[in-house]
């Protein structure tokens, strides 16, 4: 079987077959490398152990680089369903603006429709289902995250926030793993942005 290598880079696309070797192999890796997206606004400088904010109120839905992964295919996912354990994000109730939260140790997450609350937890500061501070942001532990039904094996996952200069969380994903997918063993390292500007009121 033949399979590539894919590797995204500055919108450059290149495909890369492997040849003698993994034409022998039932296997394949996909690599997709996402800089900072160009023309967006540009990240805070964050000193060490220093927490940032990103309290405010903000669009469940946002845009991404890619807009659509490419081995799973998803799109964007809500901003919210990231602060909410996997195993149950999707019996949330679609929301349509996320209000943060955020004190010393603690951030508390709420998902609003225009006119209702229909969800809200708290993630604490050093907890295994909480955040850390880092030089790059809030990252969240065990985030919570889309599955697909096809794929079976190890996954991680690093999400890490901030806010850009404009006030719209900037979210940067990066995956990890390795497992069977539709039958295939296959290997995943990927790194993607998602942005979710200031909700404002219709």
């Amino acid at each position: 079987m033949l399979c590539a290598i894919r590797v995204f880079s500055d919108s450059r696309r290149r495909t890369l077959p492997l040849l003698a070797v993994v034409s022998m192999l039932t296997s394949c890796i996909i690599l997709e490398d996402h800089p900072y997206p160009h023309g967006w606004e540009k990240p805070p400088t964050t000193s060490e152990n220093a927490c940032v904010d990103i309290g405010g109120t903000f669009d469940d839905h946002g845009e991404g680089v890619p807009e659509k992964n490419d081995w799973t295919g998803t799109h964007v996912l809500g901003l919210s369903t990231y602060f909410w354990p996997s195993n149950n994000w999707k019996h949330l109730r679609q929301a349509n603006y996320v209000v943060v939260e955020q004190s010393e140790k603690v951030i508390k997450i709420s998902r609003w429709t225009f006119t209702e609350l229909v969800a809200q937890r708290e993630i604490k500061k050093g907890e295994i289902e909480g955040y850390s501070c880092t030089t790059s942001g809030i990252t969240l532990n065990r985030p919570g995250h889309s599955s697909d039904d096809n794929f079976l094996g190890y996954a991680n996952r690093i999400v890490t926030l901030f806010k850009d200069t404009k006030g719209s969380i900037i979210l940067k994903l990066e995956n990890s793993g390795g497992g069977v997918f539709a039958i295939l063993p296959i290997y995943i390292g990927d790194t993607l942005w998602r942005r979710y500007p200031p909700f404002h009121s219709p």
